[in-house]
């Protein structure tokens, strides 16, 4: 596929460059007389008005002197690989991912040497996933388009870079969940059933990717607005059960959580939906907890809250009478809400069910503004 990109501009990019976290780091990394190249997802969030929560920036400086910029400015300084040239920081509680161009295309067997800015930048963008993060932009404003990630994106097209999409899933499986999660969010134009084909056909090389690095795109589904098409499809073609570790029944309660959401008018935790998973699991809903727990990295915190949810989310019903209910608001403190939802997801009829569980947000929403 063609490297060559076209240049171009955008009002939305001046006004994104101008905010201090971007200023912050063009002025860190200035000290060292370091360009930051933004490249993928926070450029193309940029244009379709969405936040981003991490940044990419790519450099063509050496890794030491992205070092040693960072440690001036007293930034945290995480060299994750630095085999393939990644930094990680942190700025304004925004994770940074730093990649030194130089260091990655020796890793890759390329010699940088010679090879200009936006030559560099296209031997990234070759190896990048979809097109639509083909974009990068520079500190000036000055934005590049590679393999028509404009085109793509204002078309709703979702297509990998490489021209051998199944050489793709094979060499990096994990890009099938990838795939599944962009085509919810920005997919407009249905992808071929040759796509969905080669899910199935590949879905077991998720095997060989180790559980964390599936728990990323996991965790970003699970905290989406509206995760259950991307769950629903996962489920479909076989590639949950790699994610999780486990067989579920199907993610119909993701559908009903998604209606409640929609009664009261506020999205649920990836917590909640998450435990939603584990109880309709082809495996008893503890069992299936202490497998997920052994495979994904969950902060101490994390794993309390999904503990805690679970063992008392056979002591809500529907008719609980007031004694339960407050001595569950006063065990769960600000996690009540999340039992409720919880529980309501699971009646036959969520619509029905409404009367009994939306006074009880209600009354723990009463409750907490009179204590406050």
């Amino acid at each position: 596929m063609e490297q060559t990109p076209v240049i171009f501009r955008s009002e939305k990019f001046d006004a994104w460059l101008a905010a201090p976290l971007q200023q912050r780091i063009i002025a860190v990394l200035s000290v060292a007389s370091i360009e930051p190249i933004f490249v993928g997802g926070c450029v193309r969030d940029i244009l379709l008005g969405r936040p981003s929560h991490d940044l990419d920036i790519r450099v063509t400086a050496s890794l030491q002197q992205v070092v040693e910029s960072l440690e001036i400015a007293g930034l945290p300084c995480d060299i994750e690989a630095g085999d393939i040239g990644l930094i990680g920081t942190q700025m304004d509680e925004t994770p940074v991912d730093i990649i030194s161009l130089p260091a990655w295309l020796a890793y890759k067997g390329i010699n940088a040497q010679g090879l200009t800015r936006e030559e560099m930048i296209g031997q990234w963008m070759a190896d990048s996933d979809f097109t639509i993060n083909s974009l990068a932009l520079l500190p000036d404003g000055t934005a590049y388009n590679y393999h028509h990630a404009l085109e793509d994106l204002a078309a709703g097209r979702i297509r990998f870079v490489s021209d051998d999409v199944e050489a793709s899933f094979t060499q990096r499986p994990d890009q099938i969940i990838r795939f599944i999660r962009f085509q919810a969010l920005f997919g407009q134009e249905l992808a071929s059933d040759d796509i969905y084909a080669l899910f199935r056909k590949h879905a077991h090389l998720l095997e060989t990717v180790e559980p964390v690095r599936m728990q990323y795109p996991m965790n970003l589904i699970l905290a989406s607005e509206k995760p259950y098409a991307m769950l629903e499809q996962l489920h479909r073609y076989g590639i949950l059960r790699y994610i999780l570790g486990f067989d579920i029944i199907d993610c119909e309660l993701i559908a009903a959580l998604e209606q409640i959401e929609a009664v009261v008018c506020a999205p649920a935790q990836p917590s909640v939906r998450l435990l939603l998973l584990l109880t309709q699991a082809q495996m008893l809903p503890e069992r299936a907890l202490a497998l997920l727990f052994e495979r994904w990295d969950f902060s101490e915190g994390n794993r309390q809250i999904l503990t805690l949810l679970l063992e008392k989310l056979s002591e809500l019903e529907a008719d609980s009478d007031e004694a339960t209910l407050a001595r569950l608001m006063q065990e769960l403190g600000g996690l009540f809400p999340s039992l409720v939802l919880s529980r309501w997801a699971l009646e036959p009829d969520v619509k029905a069910a409404a009367s009994s569980y939306q006074p009880m947000l209600e009354s723990y929403r009463a409750q907490k503004a009179a204590s406050a």
